[in-house]
């Protein structure tokens, strides 16, 4: 179990600058030893994920919420047009509701402009 973990540690480790991988102090070479090996072993695990015993998994291992909406995902990205069409129907809600404004607020990066 172990080496899986450091397996999908390291598909992570290939998206980081190595900058962030400083940061992080993470200083070990990949348990795969290669970034080929890495790549290889993160498109297998993409084609697991897309089978349908990789689905099952992931259902169980997400909320029933989450799943949902992954799936709708799904079925718009395989439907003739796919997201291109989805994107140009798609209109955002109004996040008016959910905006506070705080009377007490501190600016702390003015030049940042709201």
């Amino acid at each position: 179990m172990a080496a899986i973990v450091r397996a999908l540690t390291d598909t992570a480790m290939l998206t980081m600058d190595p900058a962030d991988l400083e940061l992080l102090s993470i200083d070990r070479p990949p348990q795969l030893r290669s970034r080929q090996a890495v790549r290889l072993s993160l498109d297998l695990f993409a084609k697991y994920l897309g089978s349908e015993k990789g689905t099952k998994v992931f259902d169980t291992f997400v909320k029933d919420r989450v799943a949902a909406i992954y799936h709708r995902a799904l079925e718009v990205e395989r439907t003739v047009g796919g997201f291109t069409v989805a994107n140009a129907t798609y209109t955002p809600p109004d996040a008016t509701p959910f905006v506070v404004n705080l009377t007490d607020r501190v600016e702390n990066m003015p030049e940042w402009t709201h």
